[in-house]
């Protein structure tokens, strides 16, 4: 027997030390069925979670506790600057809560917490991140369209081609509708929610 299950001098049954290891029923005369309720514990079931520029997105925070309860359990919070975006929906399945985000943009891009409180302290949470995937964007103007450098064979001219979108773009090079034959370097610059990426190509002159 479990040195941490005795009885009293009143007959009463006791165990110290409760863990959720302690959870059924016993039985001898009597059946009893033992309650061990606890804090929770969350971790999401995707992260990060993509999603593409005008489609839904649907987050997922799982729980382990006791008790579960029905309603406003879970709670989301967004954790960049401002408010939560419009267009999210908060609801719950038993032990999953969800948020949900319709008609996705790039605003709703980064970072998210999920909370779980059942009433035992203390809560939970747990972060999660949201990458929203759009279609490449080349930088234009005056300043992509022209470059000027000396034709007497002593200099090098760079072309940039300037874009961003996600995931990484990769870059390709032709000249009067001609492949040309050369692997861009491309460096990234990396803002809060959005990838840069610039291509330079040199050309001898």
């Amino acid at each position: 027997m479990d040195p941490r299950y005795h009885f009293t001098e009143s007959t009463q049954f006791e165990i110290w030390n409760v863990t959720r290891r302690d959870t059924g029923v016993g039985s001898d005369n009597t059946s009893i069925t033992l309650d061990v309720q606890y804090a929770p514990s969350v971790k999401m079931e995707e992260d990060p979670v993509y999603v593409d520029v005008g489609e839904t997105a649907d987050l997922f925070c799982v729980a382990d506790a006791n008790p579960i309860i029905d309603t406003d359990m879970f709670s989301w919070k967004w954790l960049g600057e401002g408010e939560m975006e419009e267009m999210v929906e908060q609801s719950q399945d038993e032990a999953t809560g969800q948020l949900t985000i319709q008609r996705a943009t790039r605003a709703h891009a980064g970072h998210y917490q999920c909370t779980a409180d059942n009433n035992i302290a203390p809560p939970a949470n747990v972060a999660v991140q949201l990458v929203v995937r759009f279609k490449p964007e080349l930088q234009k103007g005056a300043q992509w369209n022209k470059v000027a450098s000396r034709g007497d064979g002593t200099r090098t001219a760079e072309v940039v081609c300037q874009g961003e979108g996600i995931p990484r773009l990769h870059f390709s090079w032709a000249k009067n509708g001609m492949p040309i034959d050369h692997t861009p370097q491309i460096n990234q610059i990396l803002p809060q929610s959005s990838v840069w990426s610039a291509s330079p190509m040199h050309l001898q002159l």
